[in-house]
């Protein structure tokens, strides 16, 4: 697999796991959310079964390419650039998590997340993001810039 999608992987697995002593705190507990890594760009059979699950919920994660970190830099200084996407039904029951919560999760897990685990270089960026226009889902979305080493 390309270091792009393992990275994406390790995205979906953050997701996955609650927070720890000294990482930020979520509004709601997004660790039972169904997700996905979208490889294909064709998820709609994925987004309709994750949300027919127990929260109504799912969370896709799709690796956009490359951004330019330094046009100046003596080499390549690029980042992966990927969408995290939270998608829900239109009509929700009352009990669901609410997208907004679930977003606002999602930007806290990847907030100042560093996938190496040591460097502040390769720390994750969480960028713009915000209600995306769809006919069946409620569907929110963030950015996320993580630096990669070419």
């Amino acid at each position: 697999m390309s270091a792009s999608i393992n990275l994406a992987l390790l995205i979906q697995t953050r997701l996955a796991t609650a927070p720890v002593a000294g990482e930020l705190s979520t509004p709601v507990d997004i660790t039972a959310i169904p997700s996905n890594v979208d490889r294909t760009g064709n998820i709609l059979g994925d987004v309709q079964a994750g949300v027919q699950k127990s929260s109504g919920t799912f969370i896709s994660i799709r690796w956009d390419g490359w951004v330019m970190l330094d046009a100046n830099a003596s080499k390549p200084r690029l980042a992966n650039h990927y969408t995290v996407y939270v998608w829900a039904r239109t009509v929700r029951d009352p009990a669901a998590l609410a997208p907004e919560d679930v977003i606002e999760a999602v930007m806290r897990r990847l907030w100042q997340w560093r996938p190496d685990g040591q460097t502040v270089r390769g720390e994750a960026q969480v960028g713009n993001g915000g209600i995306v226009p769809d006919k069946s889902y409620l569907v929110y979305d963030c950015e996320v810039v993580i630096p990669a080493s070419i």
